[in-house]
This record gives C-alpha cells, structure tokens and sequence, in this order.
C-alpha cells in the first residue's frame, strides 16, 4: 500500500487553501482508489457516482482520475497500460508508483467514502471561509446572508449541485439523446390533468427542465390552476415544493378541503392529505437562493417531482431595478428547472393594458414588467373568464386557458368548466354557450348535468 507519509502532498490551490495550515486528506486511500481501478476498470462503475475528480486532494490523482473517467465514458479501455501512455510525464511516476503498491483487489468503495469525507471537510473550510467574508461585505442583507450560507453548505453535501456546469456535447450525442427521449413515451412528464392542454403539450404533460409560466389577470383563476396541477401531481406520488408567496398555508388548506370533502367527507380528506407528498412554505418575500435551499433539502428527504411559484412578481431579487429584478427572477427560475431536472411552474400577473382592449383576452406582450419571462418560459398558459368582465356573458361558469406559447408543441386552447365555489377547473367536452365557434373535444364532462370530478 502507498505509505502517506512518503506521498506527496501539494496544496490544494484550486479552493485557495492556506498551505500554513493542515488540510484534511488522506491521499492512501485516494491512491488504493486509482490502484483498484487501474487494477479493474470495471470498478470504476461501483464509485463514479460517489465522488468527482475534485474530490482528490493530490493534483496527481486528480490527473489521473480524469484520465480514467475520459477513457470509460468514451467506452474505451481504462488499464494501467492505456493511463500510463496517456500521461504526461509529470503523472506518470505516480501511476507507476500506485500500480506497484496497491494490491490487485481493493475494497474500492470504503476508499471511495473516505476520500468523499475528506472532501467534504476541506470543502467545508472553504465555505466556512466564504460565508465569513459574505458576512463581513459593507451593506449586506443579513437575511440573504443567511439563505445563501445555508445554500453553500447543503450544496457540500449535494452532488448535483456541485457539478454546477455540463459537459458539451458533439451534435450526434444531442441527437442520440432526443431520440432516447422520443422513443420513452415521455414517461417522466406530468400530465397537468387538463386532457386539451395535455394533448397539446410535447409527451403528454410537463416535461423536466421546464419553465411553465401560467399567467392572468387577478381572480382569473391561474392559482387555482397551478395548485391543482401541484396537487394532482403529489396525489400521483412525485414531491412537489409549493411556494405560496401571496397565500398562506391556513387559506391553501381551506380551499383544497372545503372542495375534497365535499366529495368524500372530512375525515376521509385528511387521511388522504396524509400521503401526499407536498410541501407549502408561504414565507412571504423570498429570493431565488430561498427556493434552491429549501428545494435541496426536501430533494435530500423524500425527492422532487415538481416547483410551484406562485407568484413571480412577489419574489425579491437584488438588482437595479424593479425591470432588472424580475428578469433575474425569470432566468433564475430557468435555471432551477435545469438545475434540479424537474418542471418549474411560476404564476404570474399580467399588465393592465388588458383592461384597455375591447378584447380581453390575453396575449404574450401582456407578460408584466418584463419580456424576459416570455423569453425564458417554455410554456406560457394564460387564464381568461369571461364573465369576470360581463355580468351577463352566457358564459358563466366557464374559462379559457390559452397556451400562447409551447416551445416543443403547437398552441391553442382549451374551454373549460369554471367551478367559483371551490375555485377549480374542471374538463369540459361539451359546446360552447351560444353554440360558438370553438368546441373542445377533451375531458369527460357535459354541461348538462356537469358534476365536479
């Protein structure tokens, strides 16, 4: 085995340690990790999921370690021979001198652990030493202080947020990765339980990585619609995180019980509330680095199928302006959706320019404070009801949700049931009043007789 007294130790300048200091490593287990692999390669597939070249404190075995992941990620042969003619001569005589050490059959992922461990320590250091100089900046917030601290430490024990960014890739990967996604039925999709948008949207529902932006006028009814969408999706067993900035806990609870037990009783609600997996914080105010730490630590304890925001325009974002400000929020929300690989669904209010047309309906350009949210959604899902603006519109009791924008799709729109009582959606397959020009052939519902489902 390699002797750690003898191994050589460099500082570990990338994350700006102190050499005048002691580091925690243990660069004999990183060693009988590299060894086990040259050793057999198809060790390698117990452990890369573990740990990531940075996680090795000597700079030569992070060379070499990088070398191997090269090599099997390309399926090419990652042997003691192959490593040691890829090497540059600064590497080499520290393969040489692992191959010759370390026994043929080592217990890879017990290293695996102790060289995750220590970099865990060493990573701790340095966020230990970031927070205090956060802490210490002229004029800072001490609650985004807080929020971003406790993201830095939670992101240490996050292995996908520690891989902050991707790999290119050449055009026939990109390819070959589209048709693993087409040929999957889009079985990782949430259906929004709405059968006209669902036949709309690419695969069937919302798809990972997503920005779903549901916009309208207030009492539109575009919380309810994002709320049952979360609902229905927790109900179906995925997580959701559900930030309810503008309502709190107590009214959310309110509304979905005085619907549920209307259908089944009371107690049968609240047995059935018990197994869903949903989350609401309705802290009031809150910034992007609130939604990722809270996001991290509810992934960390049951998974994360799905975000809710509602609203966008209540989030709070340091930037020069209110303009500057939102459009740092929409392309921050993006990236959450990529970041944790789950469809992120933000409410948000449109301008009153709507108030001004004779036609009411909305469009895209209606999109409050900024043309970023437009730019950065996937899908734009927009709430009109007509009989929020004519007392005597023969459509009382019925909505529109247009989607004004499907990145992957076509756009269209669906006429739906509007129950006020509970403030739900309902799927409507019937015409529309006065026998008007659209119909919508979706859901399982009539008018006549129409029941709540």
């Amino acid at each position: 085995m390699v002797d750690i007294r003898t191994a050589e130790e460099p500082p570990f300048e990338d994350d700006g340690y102190s050499i005048e200091r002691h580091v925690p490593n243990n660069v004999q287990a990183e060693a009988a990790l590299l060894g086990g692999i040259l050793h057999n390669s198809r060790a390698y597939d117990a452990v890369y999921d573990l740990i990531s070249e940075r996680d090795f404190y000597n700079r030569h075995h992070r060379a070499i370690w990088t070398l191997i992941a090269k090599q099997i990620e390309r399926n090419k042969p990652a042997d003691a021979i192959t490593i040691l003619d890829m090497a540059d001569e600064e590497t080499r005589p520290a393969v040489t001198h692992i191959l010759h050490e370390t026994p043929s059959i080592v217990r890879v992922q017990d290293y695996a652990k102790l060289v995750r461990e220590k970099s865990i320590l060493r990573s701790l250091i340095t966020a230990g030493d970031v927070i205090s100089e956060q802490a210490r900046e002229h004029g800072v917030d001490a609650q985004d202080a807080a929020e971003r601290a406790e993201a830095l430490v939670l992101s240490i024990l996050d292995k996908e947020a520690r891989d902050e960014s991707r790999e290119p890739v050449t055009l026939y990967q990109a390819f070959a990765q589209a048709v693993d996604w087409m040929d999957s039925d889009h079985k990782d999709g949430i259906p929004t339980g709405i059968h006209g948008l669902d036949a709309m949207l690419a695969g069937g529902g919302l798809q990972p990585e997503q920005l779903i932006v549901i916009a309208g006028r207030p009492s539109m009814g575009k919380s309810s619609l994002a709320y049952q969408i979360a609902e229905r999706t927790a109900r179906a067993g995925k997580p959701v995180a559900y930030f309810a900035l503008e309502t709190s806990v107590r009214e959310i609870g309110v509304r979905a019980i005085r619907y549920h037990q209307s259908k089944v009783g009371r107690s049968e609600a609240l047995r059935m509330a018990a197994d869903v997996p949903m989350v609401i914080d309705d802290m009031p105010a809150i910034g992007l680095s609130h939604i990722r730490v809270r996001c991290r630590r509810i992934r960390r304890k049951q998974g994360l199928g799905l975000i809710v925001v509602d609203y966008l325009q209540l989030m709070r974002q340091r930037a020069q302006s209110r303009l500057e400000e939102i459009s740092e929020i929409s392309r921050g929300l993006k990236a959450i959706a990529k970041e944790f690989g789950v469809p992120v669904i933000a409410v948000s209010q449109l301008n009153r320019g709507v108030e001004q047309r004779p036609d009411k309906r909305p469009v895209l350009s209606d999109l409050r404070e900024s043309g970023q949210i437009e730019q950065d959604a996937d899908v734009v899902l927009m709430c009109y009801r007509d009989e929020y603006y004519y007392e005597d519109s023969p459509e009382k009791g019925f909505g529109d949700v247009f989607l004004r924008k499907n990145r992957d799709g076509r756009v269209g729109s669906v006429f739906l049931r509007w129950n006020g009582e509970y403030t739900r959606w309902h799927n409507y397959d019937g015409e529309r009043p006065l026998k008007a020009s659209a119909t919508v052939v979706a859901g399982d519902s009539k008018a006549k007789g129409f029941q709540p489902q």
